[in-house]
């Protein structure tokens, strides 16, 4: 699965009327893996602090299980843990 980030404010209807199909088009192409865009936001929620970091990696560990390919779990994996220090 990927994510598609829309513009603050519309939906994907606005979207197209306002910037038009093919700007559409190039924002589906360049959506991201929803797990990275789940990392992120793990990332930025993350209370700075040990215990904050370790429920991040705890909250985080029930989808990076999910991914069923070992070399990409571990490599989303890595980028969490570099992220949270």
């Amino acid at each position: 699965a990927r994510v598609a980030k829309m513009p603050a404010g519309l939906d994907p209807d606005e979207f197209v009327r306002k910037e038009g199909a093919e700007a559409f088009r190039k924002l589906v192409t360049e959506a991201r893996p929803l797990v990275e865009q789940y990392i992120d936001e793990i990332v930025r929620q993350a209370d700075p602090t040990v215990p904050g970091r370790v429920k991040a990696l705890e909250d985080a560990s029930a989808v990076l299980a999910m991914v069923r390919h070992t070399t990409a779990r571990e490599l989303y994996a890595s980028r969490l843990g570099a992220a949270l220090g």
